[in-house]
């Protein structure tokens, strides 16, 4: 077994990654392929995307060897990657290294305890935002430069009394963090909701962002939210964005003078059918626009907004997974050509609709081709279209069966094969002859 080193320089002749290694009982696809993995190691580039998606632990043994250091960082981001490599590559001469090992999820305590003592600051924050993380290493750490400080507030495994000492931190963004944290109690995000410090601009400031963090905290009670949705705008948008804000206070915040704030609540999943159907009359087209793509909006209201003057309503109706069949047939037939390309797109378009789509426009036409519902007919017609687009957009639909990802990938056009080799469902055989035809970039760089 390759032993993975601490500085990046080999010491001794590099072996072959295929030999030495443990069974390998992973999936068959591009990330896991021997023949693809040798391609790549000539580049460095190459190397980190497979350090980045391989779950073999050979090729994973042989990249923490790697004399490039952000090789070896992207291995200890990898989730595949397993303790015993994170373990070793924690004694890595690179800080960046050292860094992404406290970030795994899968870190063993025992190498946070080591590097919560790290001469990097930016290590030491990594190990207390770890959920992995002791609770003495929290402490030690609670008490350490305001970066580290930081991570630990923005810890979700962070107990509550650490968390109260971090909410009256000096640093506003140590508070942010605290505000922000899911774990933060009512009682800490209404003590923080009050945050206030005008001493200068730049703390007022600080001080609204504060309020933010707590305004959009899912954890926030209606009780502090209620206080907030009369505070700045900035923070008045954050009680509209959150998710659990009550029924009756985005009823308040949809007739706000901000328009940002009416944006919000016309996105928020949390308001009402009634809100909505306001919201989709109003002055300002932006907020139509999200009250026209959330999924909670009803076929009524969506019936008005197919006739909005602005094709830019009109286009979010086309693909809202809300609308109905035969408002989608109204929206076929719109003036706009983008308008009939979002309906070309939805998967939920009837099989009559794009079949006449089929012979709109050049753009309408390579929507529909686009179309993840589209039988294999209509795929084998688009299949044998003279611009390249059309066969392009076959190979990377996922409806295109193997037969015709492997005719494409003959195709005379390099960005037709390289489509193939961007399809999830091509199968590795295909992807290794694009890869010896078109080179490994056509493959991993899609």
């Amino acid at each position: 077994m390759v032993t993975v080193r601490s500085g990046g320089s080999a010491t001794g002749p590099p072996r072959s990654p295929l030999t030495d290694s443990e069974p390998w009982a992973g999936g068959r696809d591009r990330w896991n392929s021997e023949a693809l993995f040798i391609m790549a190691l000539e580049w460095t580039d190459g190397k980190a995307l497979f350090a980045s998606k391989s779950s073999r632990q050979d090729f994973l043994v042989w990249l923490a060897n790697d004399a490039n250091i952000p090789v070896r960082s992207t291995v200890a981001r990898n989730p595949n990657t397993p303790p015993w490599i994170l373990s070793l590559l924690a004694a890595d001469a690179s800080e960046a290294v050292r860094k992404q090992v406290a970030t795994h999820p899968d870190v063993p305590w025992e190498v946070l305890r080591i590097l919560s003592a790290d001469c990097d600051k930016y290590v030491r924050m990594a190990v207390g935002s770890s959920p992995n993380t002791a609770l003495p290493m929290l402490e030690t750490l609670a008490s350490d430069e305001e970066s580290v400080r930081y991570g630990v507030a923005s810890n979700p495994s962070t107990p509550i009394r650490i968390l109260e000492k971090l909410s009256s931190d000096k640093s506003a963004q140590v508070r942010v963090a605290v505000a922000s944290n899911a774990s933060s109690p009512s009682a800490i995000l209404e003590f923080l909701g009050a945050d206030s410090n005008h001493q200068t601009s730049w703390t007022a400031i600080e001080s609204i962002g504060v309020r933010n963090s707590v305004a959009v905290n899912p954890n926030s009670s209606e009780k502090i939210l209620k206080s907030l949705a009369s505070d700045e705008e900035s923070v008045r948008d954050g009680v509209a964005s959150n998710v659990k804000c009550p029924v009756q206070l985005l009823e308040t915040l949809a007739r706000d003078k901000s328009r940002l704030v009416r944006m919000a609540v016309a996105s928020n999943p949390n308001s009402s059918e009634d809100v909505l159907h306001s919201l989709s009359e109003d002055e300002d087209e932006l907020v139509r626009i999200n009250a026209g793509s959330n999924p909670r909006t009803t076929a009524q209201t969506l019936t008005g907004l197919v006739k909005d003057l602005s094709s830019n309503v009109r286009e979010v109706v086309a693909i809202n997974p809300r609308t109905p069949t035969v408002l989608l047939e109204t929206l076929a037939l719109d003036e706009n050509p983008l308008v009939r390309a979002k309906v070309a797109r939805n998967p939920d378009t009837p099989l009559a609709h794009l079949a006449k789509l089929s012979k709109d426009v050049f753009e309408v036409r390579l929507r529909v081709a686009e179309n993840p519902n589209l039988p294999v007919e209509f795929l084998e017609s688009f299949a044998s279209e003279e611009d390249f687009r059309c066969r392009a957009a076959v190979a990377l639909n996922p409806n295109s069966a193997e037969p015709m990802l492997e005719s494409l990938s003959a195709d005379g056009d390099s960005r037709v094969r390289r489509a193939v080799a961007s399809n999830s469902k091509t199968p590795l055989s295909i992807l290794e002859t694009v890869a010896r035809t078109d080179g490994i970039w056509a493959v991993i760089g899609s």
